[in-house]
This record gives C-alpha cells, structure tokens and sequence, in this order.
C-alpha cells in the first residue's frame, strides 16, 4: 500500500482511539504516528485526506475536527478567487507602463503572469495549473471547499487579474459564462433534489482519498473529464444521464493520449466499450516567434483562446 495511503489510515486508527477535542490534539497525535514515517512521506497528510478516508459515518462525526479555514466561510459565502490570463494594460500597450508599483503581466521579470500579480499567489497558481480555464478554476476551488469540509451553498465570485475591464468583450463575456455555468453543473453533478450533497459521486469524480504518487495524473484526468462535460448542456435530461453514466457507471472513458479509465478510476490500455473524450489542449504556451513581443504573443493566446471556444460550440 502507498506509505501515504497507509499513514492516513493510521492516523484515522488514532483518532478513533483518542477522540481528540482540537487542533492542537490533533496534530499532536498525526505528529506521533509521522514520526514512524519519517523520510518515507514526501508530503504530510491533510486534514482533508484523512477526512475521505473515514467512511461516511465517521465524516459526520468528524466534520468539525477536520474542517479547516472556518474564517474563510464564517459569513456564509463561498469566495472564489478567478484570475484571468495574463494580458498587457493600456499604459504597456501605449509605451508609457506599466506602473513603477505594478508588478507581474506579459513578459515580466516574474514570467508571463497577470498584469498586477507576482504568479506566487494561491489564486494564481490554481489558475495556472488549470490554463486560466475559469470552468476548470472553479471546479477546482470547489473541490477544495468541500474537502476542507465545507459545502459552498452560496458562492462569491471575484476576477482577478488586473486588466479584466481592458480586455475583449468576447472574452470578459466567456470567462463570465463558464464561471457561471461551472457552479450550475457542479450542483447538477455533485447534489441531489434535496440540496444534499451526494459524496460517493465527489469522491468518485475527483478520485478521492488520493494517492500523493499519482496526484499529477489524478489533476490531469479530473481536468480532461471536466474538459469533456464544459460545452454540454447538463439542463437536458438525457445528456445529463448520459455524463452519469460516463463517470458515475460502469463505462470506460479513453482519453486521445492513449489513456483510459474505468469507473474505478483505473488505467486501461484498450479501447473496448470506450468512450472517446477529448484531451486537453494546452494553449497557454503557444508563441510562433520566441522574439516576439510579450504583449503580442498574450493577445493571441486570447485570440486563440476565443476560437477554440467558438469551434466547441
């Protein structure tokens, strides 16, 4: 079994045995069992790993021990943080920017980053990791809410990015959209008529608890499925069963890089009852010209990025 797994078991084990009443207990206790582990883990177990490894019974019980971040929720409201491609402000655009306070945008010393941001940020690392997709942006931070044990009934959008109001209305109007229609079909996918959230199909649909030695591959099949459902309408009945079935059933989803997967999440090497999904296009690094102007090259990659769009629909 992956050490990683197995600590995450242990540590369960333990908290049943001590039923630590705080923080502070617990990680004193997940202290005491890393210890036997020591140079075997690359990264300690969070609270949300152990949290998906608890059957349903004991998440119930364990919900408020293992949900982190209270603050950020304490209102109600669900923030999520949008951060847009990088893109040049008019005062680059006109030769007499940016700001002498202004950090990060095409070309900085930062790399090619939003126009007010240093690329170091939490929201804008989750925005590179998913290509500035905002269905992937908050599809992901969605995940994180409800594996810090948090369900985001109500949810708070904010774009970031420092120049959104610059760019093409084309895009500010996609990216709004697929914001939008991301938290529509995260409640069609994840919650049932009653407003409950169904957690067999979470954990299914994001591989949960997971495995830290296969936690790249795990993001990049989640954003290929997530890739597949973007321009289908869940609102129709019959697509929508069909996406259950693809994910939630039996079915065997291949993707065009060769791989496949089973409902178990499994990879597979044949193309037998197989579905077809689409691999993800990586367009954020695509510049014709290594010499080009930075300013140039993020222009085109929104260009692009609103004509793969377009294709799609």
């Amino acid at each position: 079994m992956d050490n990683f797994k197995q600590a995450c078991i242990e540590i369960l084990e333990e908290i049943r045995k001590s039923s630590p009443g705080n923080q502070r207990q617990l990680n004193r206790l997940k202290l005491r069992v890393l210890n036997k582990y020591k140079t075997r883990l690359n990264q300690i177990p969070k609270n949300a790993d152990i949290y998906f490894t608890a059957s349903e019974e004991e998440r119930k019980k364990l919900k408020d021990l293992l949900s982190l971040k209270p603050v950020r929720t304490i209102s109600g409201v669900a923030p999520i943080a949008l951060m847009s491609e990088p893109y040049p402000c008019p005062h680059t655009m006109k030769g007499i920017g940016p700001c002498t306070y202004c950090p990060g945008g095409p070309g900085s010393v930062f790399g090619d980053v939003p126009q007010s941001y240093t690329g170091k940020e939490p929201s804008t690392r989750r925005a590179i990791r998913n290509n500035y997709d905002p269905y992937l942006i908050v599809f992901n931070r969605l995940e994180h809410y409800v594996a810090m044990g948090k369900v985001p009934d109500k949810a708070e959008i904010i774009i970031q990015g420092g120049t959104f109001t610059f760019f093409p209305r084309a895009y500010q109007e996609y990216f709004v959209k697929y914001a939008l229609k991301a938290m529509n079909d995260f409640s069609k996918l994840f919650f049932d008529e009653d407003g409950d959230l169904e957690i067999s199909k979470f954990k299914k649909f994001f591989e949960l608890p997971r495995v830290l030695s296969e936690e790249e591959n795990r993001i990049k099949k989640i954003q290929q499925k997530l890739l597949h459902i973007k321009n289908l309408d869940l609102n129709n009945l019959e697509i929508r069963k069909n996406v259950e079935d693809l994910f939630f059933g039996n079915s065997i989803v291949i993707f065009n890089d060769g791989q496949s997967l089973n409902a178990l999440g499994k990879e597979q090497n044949n193309n037998k009852n197989g579905i077809n999904v689409p691999a993800q296009n990586n367009k954020l690094k695509i510049i014709e010209n290594r010499t080009e102007d930075s300013n140039l090259s993020a222009i085109k990659n929104i260009q692009l990025t609103l004509q793969n769009e377009d294709n799609k629909g």
